[in-house]
C-alpha cells in the first residue's frame, strides 16, 4: 500500500499541465502548474497516519481566472483509501474539465476520508469550515446520510458521482451524476423481458444497504406492474444466510431469473454456490452497478465459472461509442500519459457544471442552486436553464467469459 501511494504521489508531484486562460488583452496564455511535493507528502502522511480529512489547494488556483474571483470546489470521498489510482483519476478528471472552461473561476481542494459515518461527518464539517463553495464526491449513500441536512443549511451544493438519489438522501442541494434507480430497473427488465420469458423469479436483497433497499422497492414495483410473480428474500452483508435459497432450488421449478441486490463479493458467492450445486440448471442473473465497470470487474473476478448469463446496467462505460465521450478519453491520455477511469469523466463534467454555477451564482431563494446552468455533459447528464436535471445515457452490460461487454 505504501509503495502504491508513493508512486501515486511521485507521479503527481512531477507532472506538469497546461491550462489556457484569458489575459487582459483577451489573448490566450499558457500557465504550467506543478503539484507541490510538500503538499502531497502531507497527503501521504494524513492518509496513512490519521483518519482525518486533508485539504490541498490545487495549482489551478494560481491562474489569472481563479485569482480574479476564486471559488473553492472540494473533492471528497473514501475511494483513495483503497485505490490511490482511483483518487488520482478523480482529481485529474476534475482538473481536465476546468482546463476546458474559457473562464475558470474554480480552485480545487481535496478532502478524502476513511470509510465510516463518523469520518464523513468530520470531513463535511472540515469542508464547511474551509469555506468550500461546492462539493463533488461521497462514494455511498451511507456516507451522505449522516450529513444530508448540512448542505442545504450552509447552502453548499453537493454533486455525488456514483451515488444515485435514494430515499434517505433526497434532500435540497444534493444532486447525483447517476440516474434514479427506477430508471435502471425499468431499463434492464424491459430489455430482458423482450428476449426471454421468466416463470420463477428470485429477488435477493441486502437490506442493510440503503441503495439496495431502494433497488428492492423499484424491482418489486416493476415486477408487480408486469404481473410477474417472484419470491423475495432479504439478507445482510455482514451475516448472509445463503442457505435460505437452498429449498428454492430443490423444487421442481427452480428460479430461472435471480436478481442480486448485493455487493459484488456476495453476489459472486451466491452465483458460485448456485452454479456449483445446480450446474445443469439454466439461470439468468441481474445485478447492479456494484458489480463494477469495464475496467474494474470485482464480481467477474470472483466468479468460478465465467460462462454465466448475467446482466447489469451502467450509465457510463468505456464502451460508450459517443465521439465526444471518446474525445475526452483521448484528451486525458494526452494530458496525463495514462488511462482514465469512468470517474475521471464524471468528475470532468461535474467540475465544469460547478464552474458555470460559480460564474452565474446570484442570491436566490430557489431550492435548486443550479437554476440558470445550461450544460450537457459527455456522460449524458444535462442541467437545463430551468434547473431541471435529465440523463441521456444508460447501457446494459453483459457478463461474458472475457469480462464485461455491451449487451446492446
Amino acid at each position: 500500500m505504501m509503495r502504491r501511494l508513493m508512486s501515486f504521489i511521485t507521479k503527481l508531484t512531477t507532472q506538469q499541465q497546461s491550462t489556457a486562460v484569458h489575459n487582459k488583452n483577451k489573448s490566450l496564455t499558457k500557465k504550467h502548474s506543478v503539484l507541490s511535493l510538500q503538499a502531497f507528502t502531507l497527503l501521504l502522511a494524513n492518509l496513512i497516519n490519521t483518519p482525518q480529512s486533508i485539504a490541498i489547494t490545487d495549482p489551478l488556483s494560481n491562474t489569472e481566472a481563479s485569482r480574479s474571483a476564486p471559488k473553492k470546489l472540494c473533492l471528497t470521498g473514501t475511494s483513495v483509501k483503497t485505490s490511490p489510482a482511483y483518487g488520482e483519476a478523480f482529481i485529474n478528471g476534475a482538473k481536465l474539465g476546468l482546463m476546458q472552461e474559457k473562464d475558470n473561476r474554480t480552485a480545487l481542494e481535496v478532502h478524502f476520508f476513511n470509510p465510516s459515518p463518523l469520518e464523513s461527518i468530520k470531513a463535511t464539517k472540515k469542508m464547511i469550515s474551509s469555506d468550500c463553495d461546492g462539493i463533488i464526491g461521497f462514494d455511498s449513500a451511507n456516507d451522505i446520510i449522516p450529513v444530508r441536512d448540512l448542505f442545504e443549511k450552509h447552502k453548499i451544493p453537493l454533486i455525488s458521482l456514483y451515488t444515485p438519489i435514494t430515499t434517505e438522501i433526497n434532500k435540497p442541494y444534493i444532486f447525483s451524476m447517476q440516474r434514479p434507480i427506477v430508471d435502471n430497473v425499468q431499463h434492464i427488465l424491459n430489455n430482458l423481458n423482450r428476449q426471454h420469458t421468466f416463470n420463477n423469479i428470485l429477488l435477493i436483497t441486502s437490506i442493510d444497504k440503503s441503495r439496495m433497499r431502494d433497488y428492492q422497492k423499484a424491482f418489486k414495483a416493476k415486477l408487480i406492474a408486469n404481473k410477474q410473480s417472484f419470491t423475495d428474500i432479504s439478507i445482510t452483508e455482514i451475516n448472509p444466510t445463503i442457505e435460505n435459497i437452498i429449498p428454492l432450488f430443490e423444487k421442481e421449478h427452480k428460479p430461472d431469473l435471480v436478481i442480486l441486490l448485493t455487493r459484488s463479493s456476495l453476489s459472486a458467492k451466491i452465483v458460485n454456490y448456485i452454479q456449483q450445486n445446480y450446474p445443469k440448471h439454466q439461470t439468468t442473473y441481474i445485478g447492479t452497478v456494484s458489480w463494477g465497470s469495464s475496467k474494474f470487474q470485482p464480481f467477474f473476478d470472483r466468479l468460478k465459472d465465467k460462462s454465466i448469463t448475467a446482466y447489469f446496467t451502467r450509465q457510463n462505460t468505456y464502451f460508450d461509442p459517443d465521439p465526444k465521450f471518446q474525445s475526452v478519453i483521448d484528451q486525458y491520455r494526452l494530458t496525463y500519459r495514462k488511462e482514465p477511469m469512468v470517474i475521471s469523466l464524471l468528475a470532468y463534467d461535474a467540475a465544469r457544471i460547478f464552474n458555470r454555477y460559480f460564474i452565474n451564482k446570484t442570491p436566490s431563494s430557489q431550492s435548486n442552486p443550479f437554476t440558470g446552468i445550461n450544460y450537457l455533459g459527455v456522460t449524458g447528464v444535462e442541467f437545463s436553464t430551468e434547473g431541471n436535471l435529465t440523463y441521456h445515457k444508460l447501457f446494459t452490460m453483459k457478463v461474458t467469459p472475457g469480462g464485461y461487454r455491451l449487451s446492446e
